[in-house]
């Protein structure tokens, strides 16, 4: 009679404790299964992290890389930029250059102009004392007033043309009347430069400072 109480009494807390058990266990299992979610979570942002970690080293590379090619670029920008101010030293340089040649060949230009317009004139000159010359050469031969104190000979062409460039120089202003008569008494020379006689009026009128 006494021992089935105990027993059943034993059951019992048994049972309370297995029920006490299984509601202290219930929350347990919860929270283990919240704990095991919440480190799948934490697994997966963790992943997810080191992959935005890696994609970011990835684009740090990446903009290095860049800065460094920028810093070559401009180096080069830098280079081609030296390059382009001495080109256009030179260029600056050569375009003086070129503008002094010009100034210089239009000053030569016009030096020849000028050179051009007095040989012109001279020349002019020149042919205006041979046709008086001429002339005048006609007018004493024809007035026969030309005196031949050599019978035969005259004056010697060389002699006439030493005598000019010796004193020549002492009056320029008469050489190109000089010079003028004698390339027209050249023309009556005979071959050892003779002149006739009967220009001896003409030499004496035309070359008496030399001949006197």
């Amino acid at each position: 009679m006494r021992g089935r109480p105990l027993s059943e009494q034993a059951e019992r807390r048994e049972v309370e404790y297995d029920e006490a058990f299984a509601d202290r266990s219930a929350p347990l299992a919860r929270l283990g299964h919240a704990l095991a979610e919440q480190a799948r979570e934490l697994g997966r942002r963790e992943r997810e992290f080191e992959g935005r970690a890696r994609a970011l080293e990835q684009r740090i590379e990446e903009l290095a890389k860049r800065v460094r090619d920028l810093d070559a670029g401009e180096q080069e920008l830098l280079q081609r930029a030296d390059a382009l101010a001495e080109r256009r030293r030179l260029l600056q340089a050569e375009e003086a250059e070129l503008a002094a040649r010009e100034r210089e060949l239009r000053a030569q230009r016009t030096e020849l102009a000028a050179k051009e317009r007095q040989l012109a004139g001279e020349h002019d000159g020149l042919a205006v004392r041979e046709h008086l010359i001429a002339e005048r050469a006609r007018e004493l031969e024809l007035r026969g007033k030309i005196v031949d104190p050599r019978p035969g000979r005259g004056w010697k062409l060389d002699d006439l043309e030493r005598r000019v460039r010796q004193q020549g120089p002492e009056v320029p202003e008469r050489v190109a009347e000089w010079e003028a008569t004698l390339f027209f008494l050249r023309e009556y020379a005979d071959i050892d430069g003779w002149i006739p006689a009967q220009f001896d009026g003409l030499i004496g009128a035309v070359f008496a400072s030399l001949i006197a």
